[in-house]
């Protein structure tokens, strides 16, 4: 799958491309994989890498922690 980050105009920030095998999940730290996109706000974008395939189910969730690992509350 390609993974593009883009900015509040539309500009690129990072692409990353994964491979992963059908119907498996992939988690992951937004900050931890892709530190280029912390306090950048923007959009996220998720389309197979497969030429053959037109699907891809991407959902998204969020935690927010405070600094010490406590989670935030908002």
């Amino acid at each position: 799958m390609d993974i593009t980050f883009r900015d509040e105009l539309g500009n690129v920030i990072v692409q990353d491309r994964r491979t992963q095998r059908n119907r498996t999940l992939w988690w992951f730290s937004l900050s931890t994989e892709h530190p280029q996109v912390i306090g950048r706000l923007g959009s996220m974008e998720v389309k197979s890498g497969d030429p053959d395939s037109e699907f891809v189910r991407a959902v998204g969730g969020s935690l927010q922690f405070a600094p010490n690992g406590a989670l935030g509350e908002r």
